[in-house]
């Protein structure tokens, strides 16, 4: 089964994914300039927004009606 991985801060590069058996990775430190991990607001609000994408990304049906 592949792994899809929602991180702080990804320090694996790519190459090493595969090996690591991670199919995905999304990181917050990507999606934001501040820092995220001294702001657990900011990083919620990050988390939801990643959510809706991974969903949209992975082709899930939307729950909203």
């Amino acid at each position: 089964m592949p792994v899809a991985a929602v991180v702080g801060h990804n320090a694996l590069g790519r190459d090493s994914l595969a090996e690591h058996g991670i199919k995905r990775v999304w990181a917050l430190s990507a999606l934001s300039e501040r820092d995220t991990s001294a702001d657990p607001r900011l990083s919620a609000q990050l988390l939801r927004q990643l959510g809706h994408r991974i969903g949209h990304d992975l082709g899930a049906p939307s729950l909203r009606a």
